[in-house]
């Protein structure tokens, strides 16, 4: 199954993204953040960062923390590296795809996400 993400690339352009979530999702999130994953949320969303981001000295990832707490993310945390964010998760909790409100606050910091 594929869900729709945007992905924010530290320094880089946003894009929306399909992942793959079925059995490979762990080495697909892995894979677009460069390592273990670590999960940040707010209301309505979950994103995807790397674990040990800090450590490697991965840049700040700016346009991705602006997002996260303009959608209500209550950390004062530097966000690094590529970013993932998909919409809430579902009952069973799987990710779901990015929803249009956070498209929209995207959108509003001129994040410009490509396709």
């Amino acid at each position: 199954m594929k869900t729709k993400a945007l992905l924010i690339p530290a320094g880089g352009p946003a894009s929306l993204i399909e992942v793959d979530t079925g059995d490979d999702q762990l080495e697909d999130l892995q894979a677009l953040v460069g390592g273990y994953i670590e999960a940040i949320s707010g209301p309505g969303w979950v994103a995807f960062v790397n674990e040990d981001g800090r450590y490697a000295g991965l840049p700040t990832n700016w346009a991705a923390g602006i997002l996260a707490r303009l959608a209500g993310w209550p950390s004062t945390d530097h966000l690094v590296g590529a970013v993932v964010f998909f919409g809430p998760p579902d009952q069973d909790g799987a990710v779901t795809d990015v929803t249009t409100s956070l498209l929209d606050a995207a959108t509003s910091i001129d994040l410009v996400v490509t396709t």
